[in-house]
């Protein structure tokens, strides 16, 4: 089993990943809408199109059911706040400034949360 931070670094860099291939389809709709409405894609401009949306599906699919994983683990976490500080950093994908404002708590103390969080998570994992 991999640890809790193997695993939310993980989901970061899938969602990295994403983007990334977002932002390559966008950039070839944008430099198709370039020559002009009505231009014709080549075959292969729309081979690479629906190979780049089924890689797209294919890895929203997995990242949702990794995501469901994160979220059961970090239920298990007791503390409230803690479990707060974890989702909204974790599922929601916040930063830690805006983790901080949305749990209305001092950055320093939303710090102090998640390393007790983390604890809390490699005991449950021992158990496990």
């Amino acid at each position: 089993m991999q640890s809790t931070q193997e695993i939310l670094e993980w989901r970061r860099e899938m969602d990295i990943s994403t983007r990334a291939k977002k932002d390559a389809i966008s950039d070839f709709v944008k430099k198709r809408n370039q020559i002009g409405k009505g231009a014709w894609v080549s075959e292969a401009g729309a081979d690479f199109i629906a190979g780049a949306i089924e890689d797209l599906n294919a890895e929203i699919n997995a990242a949702n059911a990794f995501k469901d994983q994160i979220d059961a683990i970090i239920d298990k976490v007791d503390d409230p706040r803690a479990r707060v500080v974890l989702q909204l950093r974790y599922s929601r994908g916040l930063i830690w400034p805006d983790v901080a404002e949305a749990a209305g708590f001092d950055q320093s103390y939303v710090h102090r949360l998640h390393r007790k969080a983390l604890g809390m998570l490699d005991n449950i994992r021992q158990t496990l």
